[in-house]
This record gives C-alpha cells, sequence and structure tokens, in this order.
C-alpha cells in the first residue's frame, strides 16, 4: 500500500482568499461538508453519514456529491486529500480532513453564511450562483466584487463593471439579471427589454379615427386608443393592464405595437439620447447582504477577528440549534439546485414548449428565469424546437412563438 497526503497552499492575499471562501461556501451543502469534518480523514460516505447524524431526517445527496465536495474544497487550500493504493496502482481510499486554513477560515465563513442564509431564507446558491461559471474568476466572487461596487457607488453602468473588473459584458449581464431576481440590485438594459418596460404615448395631432382594428381585437383596440387620446402620458403594457382591467398584456402589447407602426403612438424609450445603455443599483437586501455578511467575511478574512470567530462557531456547532440551522440550509438549496432538480432533455424541451403556449412572445432570457435554468441551457434546447416555433423581433430582442 502507498499513502499520499496532499494540501494547497493557503493564499496570503486578501482578494484570492475572499475568491475561495466564496468557492467554498457557495452552497449550504457544501458548507455543511465542510463543517463536518477534522483532523480525521474521511471518505465521502463518512461526510454523509456526520452530517445525517446532525439532522437525523431531510433530504441529503447520494455519497458521490460528498466526494465531489471534498475534491472542490481541497482544491481551495481548505481541505487536505488522502490517498491509499494499493501497490496494483489501484486506489483504495480516498479521505478528506481540515487543512490549518479550513479550520481558521473555512469553519467560521461556513457558520457566518449558513447563518445568514437561514436567518434571511435565501440559499446562498441564489446569491453566489455556481463555481462552474467561465473565466479566470468565478461567478460566486464576481458577484461579490459586484455588489461591492454597488454599495460603494450606489449606480453604475454595465460598462462601469466590464472596466473596473475586467469582465466581459455577458457575464457581467447574467451576474446582475441573477442579483435582480433575487431583490438585491435594480437593473435596466437596452437589449433586456422585458414586456412592460417601454412606455408608450398618443403622438398629438394624430386622429383615433384613422385607427385601424388590430387582429380582430377591435374592442381592445378602441379602448386602448381613447384612453391614450384622453390621457397626455407614457403608459406601459402592465400598466394598461391593470387601467384597462384586461387579462392578456400580451394581446395589450401586439395593439401598442401596431398603433406605433400605424404612426399614432411613439415609443418612449428610458434612456437618455442613447447615452445610457444600462443601469444597476443596489437595493436594501443588496446592502444588508454587503454589510452583514460580506464585511465580517472580510474582518475574518483580514485575521482582525480570528480569535471571536472560532469562538463563536465552536459555540454554534455545540448548541442546540445547531442541526436545526444545517437542515434548513439544506433544505433551502435543495429547492433551488438545478442539480438536484435535473430533469432530462425531453423534460426541459416540454416545460419550454408549454411556456410558449401559455405566454407566446417570451425571450430566452425570460424563459430562463421562470424555468430556473441558465441561460446556456436555454441556448442547448432551442435548437431542437427551432421546427417547431417562430421568431419575431421587437428591437434588439427576439421573442418566441409556437406554430
Amino acid at each position: 500500500m502507498q499513502e499520499r497526503i496532499e494540501e494547497k497552499p493557503f493564499p496570503n492575499n486578501l482578494e484570492d482568499r475572499l475568491a475561495i471562501i466564496a468557492n467554498a461556501v457557495n452552497t449550504e451543502l457544501k458548507s455543511a461538508a465542510l463543517l463536518h469534518l477534522d483532523d480525521v480523514p474521511r471518505e465521502g460516505s463518512e461526510i454523509r453519514a456526520k452530517i445525517r447524524e446532525t439532522i437525523w431526517r431531510g433530504y441529503l445527496p447520494r455519497t458521490q456529491s460528498f466526494k465531489e465536495y471534498g475534491n472542490t474544497l481541497h482544491e481551495i487550500a481548505l481541505v487536505a486529500k488522502k490517498t491509499i493504493t494499493r501497490d496494483t496502482g489501484e486506489v483504495e481510499y480516498i479521505g478528506y480532513s481540515l487543512t490549518e486554513a479550513g479550520k481558521t477560515y473555512g469553519l467560521p465563513c461556513a457558520v457566518l453564511s449558513l447563518r445568514y442564509a437561514v436567518e434571511n431564507k435565501i440559499s446562498m446558491f441564489q446569491i453566489f450562483g455556481s463555481t462552474l461559471s467561465k473565466g479566470k474568476s468565478r461567478a460566486p466572487y464576481n458577484r461579490i466584487r459586484i455588489l461591492r461596487e454597488l454599495r460603494n457607488f450606489e449606480k453604475l453602468r454595465e460598462k462601469d463593471f466590464v472596466e473596473s473588473l475586467g469582465l466581459n459584458d455577458s457575464p457581467v449581464k447574467n451576474h446582475l439579471y441573477a442579483l435582480a431576481k433575487i431583490g438585491f440590485v435594480e437593473f435596466d438594459s437596452v437589449g433586456a427589454k422585458q414586456k412592460g418596460k417601454y412606455k408608450y404615448q398618443w403622438i398629438k395631432g394624430k386622429s383615433i379615427d384613422k385607427v385601424k382594428t388590430v387582429k380582430n381585437r377591435s374592442s381592445l383596440t378602441k379602448r386602448i386608443a381613447e384612453y391614450l387620446t384622453n390621457n397626455d402620458k407614457a403608459f406601459d403594457c402592465n400598466e394598461l393592464k391593470e387601467i384597462l382591467e384586461y387579462s392578456h398584456v400580451e394581446s395589450i402589447c401586439t395593439v401598442l405595437c401596431s398603433l406605433e407602426r400605424q404612426g399614432c403612438v411613439e415609443r418612449i424609450f428610458p434612456w437618455k439620447g442613447g447615452e445610457l445603455m444600462s443601469r444597476a443599483k443596489i437595493l436594501d437586501n443588496g446592502r444588508k447582504f454587503h454589510d452583514k455578511l460580506y464585511l465580517p467575511l472580510i474582518e475574518l478574512l483580514s485575521d482582525n477577528s480570528l480569535e471571536v470567530s472560532r469562538q463563536e462557531q465552536e459555540t454554534f456547532r455545540e448548541s442546540q440549534e445547531y442541526a436545526n440551522y444545517i437542515r434548513r440550509g439544506i433544505e433551502l438549496y435543495r429547492r433551488v439546485s438545478q442539480n438536484i432538480n435535473r430533469k432530462s432533455p425531453e423534460e426541459r424541451i416540454e416545460e419550454i414548449k408549454a411556456l410558449l403556449r401559455n405566454k407566446p412572445g417570451m425571450t430566452r432570457t425570460e424563459i430562463a428565469d421562470i424555468l430556473g435554468i441558465s441561460m446556456a441551457s436555454v441556448n442547448k434546447y432551442f435548437p431542437q424546437l427551432s421546427k417547431g416555433i417562430r421568431t419575431k423581433k421587437e428591437g434588439q430582442e427576439i421573442r418566441y412563438f409556437m406554430c
């Protein structure tokens, strides 16, 4: 038998440390795995068994997941990896144990993030995203950087993030979408207009008598035209839906687009002369995350509160509430995890078809948002849908309809 113990060096640079910790606590299951390790090497099945002892009941994934967590935590220097191989070269055993960095930084950070997730009823995965994201830096660290920039400057353009963070515009936009979805930021962008974002206003001097009926919607066309002529301001589709008490917002959008083509209404853009192509603003939940989790993590990783953090995490792990936090944290992640809730390509394609039947005219971004899957996944499924759908371009957007 041959035994090998591998350990990665933990960086001294604060930003590198932050990137590591963000990757370590981006899911509650990964934090739970970290919190159930110590000096004794444990293989995946043993890590899972220890968590089961803690939570007693509730969801846990298969053993392979905990092997993967062990490998991930090893790669980011929080866990040592012990491998035993036979003389034939066959692997007999792989176990994981905490490094000094894992004890000093990993455990307190895992406690901080777990408590924040449970007390605010939001999984870290919703905030940080996946570590499998492309690029030199991963999504968890980049989302922290975006929130930090917004906390310092309150309002920024997408272009500002590209310049200050050194990221491409597409990842920045995707991160901002994700943070907007959970109410951490407010984000609007040209080319990212969802229905109801544009506003329409009647053009002065245009006669209502010249309005042509839109696709057999004579009553709706008349109601919209009359309302706009009698009110000298702009309205979006959703506002008109509420005002007119009309249930189908898509029909309202269709009428407004037709009235625009007829030269009766004009579309009002929220962008000044094309100069402001996007804008992002931090919201209260984003500020709370920055002040209540990010800043304590920075204090810890800067070696300013190590003793206090170590005492707090030890007290927490010995408390009666510990098991409940672990269980509730795992459940938060289970609800939003793409891997745990993964469906077959055939199931996803049927979901997209059903969505377009019920809500025709959606963009790929809107589909990804409603189904809770990535844009990459949506783009992968669309070639298989191409024969059954038609497209319509609105500005810089492409909208999809079932044939």
